[in-house]
């Protein structure tokens, strides 16, 4: 959602006792005597009920949580070291968001560029507000899938301790590295010594190996910090998500924090629930470059504690509307910084260094699209993929279509002999359990053979939340010579993963049928329960060879159908993808296809970029055949390759074979003379 600046009425100040400081009449830690005075009394009710209920200034409505983290908190900076934190309208954004999430029980998902302070403000206003200001009984923790991370975020929940008034100090009974108690031992009446105090907590767990490191307790507030390095991150919100309700309703709030740039090789998950934010109960915050940037906003302080601002299109309207200073008051000029960004970027790309380049991108993303990128072992062009996935996103509609992929059927309801599948186009919200994306103008071309070939990267369990497989499969358009033809092109893509493998091994050989891939389907034979139930639901026929212009001489390989991606076939494999990606990357219309071989990663040794794998298979299998699309409209063979030698089907459904014999019992030395032209047009004898 594109940001608007905040217009505050006059005389707006949300944070006073940052400004002028405690009165002296109220200040204990200059004289605890004070503490004995009714002023002081009515001055702390006052600020308790401010950050408890809330304050209203120049019309703006200030929740508690940042009322506190503006007027009793201190973050430290480089060179200015520890200060109050500025008033910003993105902040104010995100504690309303925090409210609106409490009031709902719902969570947050932020999406942030780096150095936005979002650690601060969990650990300071909402893990470190909620043991202040609830009687007992406050629960909150911290999970990471590092430790760095969930201990970094520890240490800035205490760090705050030390600075905050006499009045905010929390003394503790127990402080580790997994769990801090606010509390105190007090001595009773038997001079026995006693727990006091609200016993209000915080768990520190790290999740790399066990995603119920949070089971089975209750929380109120739980942050799942450097959610993009963070392997387990979906079993350990699914985990955790029972410890946040009480009788079935959720009560507690999740925090999910994900910074550009640290999107881990095998963590996908982040970009998923992002995606899907609604599904896991989730209000998206997005905190992109542009926005909470130094020196881009209204009364920005430097590292001396003056204000230093850039500013010039929010002083522009201000002095348009006729707004004094504390209206604009934490306004962004969200333009402004958008243009340093971009100045910075190229001065980095002029530079040479692409490294820096690349980085500036990750930690200062522009949007969704830019958070989301990897640049680390990426062997393709990326600007060229995100150039066209940014026009793609700009298009009205995607250039390809949903379709249900079903059997042709007689008058009597029986499956045609032999089978024939046809393309029913589905309505916007219409659900199929055979789904296909098929560009309209890539539909299967009747009378030409080895036009069209297939690349699948399958799984062999079903979905659970340990297998980051999804499975993918495309058809791929090879070059032609047929006029008004697409070329080159993947033409028919499958991207759903169904409640069962069997449905997607299904929704694979009706699309084999329906593009007539006969002995030009090839599938990564390391997942190769879909070859078993080919085999065993007429898909046989389909199946391609194994490709073995990709193997060593001296290949141990035994398999018939398939290939297996091994240190030598996956660099050809990466290669081939590389030229196709300069060559027509700007011609790819699956943007699914597009962010994956964005995010691709020549050093994940798992991955889900199952899309991308299959574009590279089906690349292969183009690579590996010596036949080229054939005009079969006048000839009575269909030439393919097969383990044997060449082979095909004669008019009559007959196989044949370039060396023994056709399953009719014909000797190849009694092809007839116009199969044997065939045969050496092809190259084939």
């Amino acid at each position: 959602m594109a940001y608007r600046p905040i217009i505050k009425e006059k005389g707006f100040l949300p944070n006073p006792v940052a400004k002028y400081g405690i009165p002296g009449y109220a200040d204990s830690s200059v004289d605890k005597a004070v503490t004995k005075t009714v002023a002081y009394e009515q001055w702390w009710d006052e600020q308790f009920e401010y950050c408890i209920n809330g304050y209203t200034t120049g019309g703006i409505y200030i929740p508690g949580r940042f009322y506190y983290y503006l007027n009793f908190n201190y973050i430290s900076t480089v060179a200015r070291g520890y200060h109050h934190p500025d008033y910003i309208d993105a902040d104010l954004e995100f504690f309303l968001l925090v409210e609106e999430a409490k009031k709902t029980g719902k969570g947050l998902i932020t999406v942030k560029a780096r150095r936005r302070g979002m650690s601060e403000k969990w650990a300071k206003a909402i893990a470190g507000y909620g043991t202040r200001f609830t009687a007992e009984g406050y629960r909150s923790a911290i999970v990471a899938g590092l430790s760095d991370y969930s201990e970094g975020l520890r240490d800035k929940f205490l760090d705050v301790n030390s600075m905050v008034p006499p009045e905010f100090y929390l003394h503790s009974y127990k402080n580790d590295q997994e769990l801090w108690i606010a509390g105190y031992y007090v001595r009773n009446q038997f001079d026995d010594l006693e727990r006091g105090g609200s016993n209000n907590r915080l768990a520190i767990r790290t999740a790399n190996k066990n995603a119920n490191v949070l089971k089975g307790n209750y929380f109120d507030d739980v942050a799942f910090e450097e959610a993009g390095e963070f392997d387990l991150l979906i079993p350990t919100y699914g985990a955790t998500k029972d410890s946040l309700m009480d009788l079935g309703i959720m009560k507690g709030t999740t925090y999910v924090f994900g910074t550009g740039g640290n999107i881990s090789t095998q963590s996908k998950g982040f970009l998923q629930m992002w995606s899907e934010a609604e599904k896991y109960g989730l209000l998206k915050y997005e905190l992109f470059g542009p926005r909470l940037r130094k020196p881009c906003y209204i009364g920005c302080t430097n590292s001396k504690g003056d204000v230093e601002e850039d500013v010039p299109n929010i002083l522009k309207m201000a002095k348009e509307l006729g707004l004094s200073y504390d209206q604009i008051l934490g306004c962004e000029d969200t333009d402004r910084a958008f243009v340093l960004n971009m100045e910075r970027r190229k001065e980095l790309y002029d530079s040479k260094d692409r490294k820096l380049y690349y980085d500036e991108i990750q930690n200062n993303p522009n949007d969704q699209k830019e958070a989301f990128l990897k640049f680390g072992a990426n062997p393709f062009d990326i600007e060229l993929l995100t150039s066209r996935a940014t026009t793609l996103s700009s298009m009205t509609f995607y250039p390809y279509r949903r379709y249900g992929l079903e059997y042709v059927m007689d008058s009597n309801g029986k499956q045609l002999d032999p089978v024939e599948v046809r393309a029913v186009e589905l309505d916007h919200d219409e659900k199929h359990d055979f789904e296909v994306w098929i560009n309209p103008d890539g539909m299967p071309i009747k009378n030409v053979k080895n036009i069209d070939i297939m690349g699948v990267d399958s799984y062999d369990v079903d979905q659970a939340l340990s297998s980051k497989s999804q499975g993918g499969a495309l058809i791929f358009r090879r070059n032609n010579g047929i006029k008004g033809v697409m070329k080159n092109k993947f033409v028919a893509a499958i991207r759903k993963r169904p409640r069962r493998r069997e449905m997607f091994y299904e929704t694979c050989l009706r699309l084999s049928i329906f593009y007539n891939t006969i002995g030009n389907c090839l599938m990564d034979y390391a997942k190769n329960a879909i070859f078993d139930w080919y085999k065993r639901n007429g898909g046989k026929r389909y199946l391609a060879p194994r490709p073995r212009s990709f193997e060593a001489e001296d290949s141990k390989q035994t398999h018939d159908y398939g290939v297996l991606l091994t240190v030598r076939s996956k660099p050809s494999m990466i290669g081939l993808l590389q030229s196709y990606v300069l060559d027509y990357g700007d011609t790819i219309d699956f943007p699914v296809l597009l962010q994956e071989l964005i995010n691709y990663d020549v050093e994940a040794k798992e991955s889900d970029w199952d899309l991308a794998d299959a574009a590279g298979i089906a690349l292969m299998r183009d690579k590996d055949m010596r036949l080229s699309p054939l005009d079969i409209s006048k000839d009575s063979i269909d030439l393919f390759e097969t383990n044997r030698g060449m082979a095909g089907f004669d008019a009559e459904g007959n196989a044949i074979y370039e060396y023994g014999y056709s399953s009719a019992g014909v000797h190849h030395s009694e092809y007839t003379d116009e199969t044997m032209k065939l045969l050496v047009q092809q190259g084939l004898w």
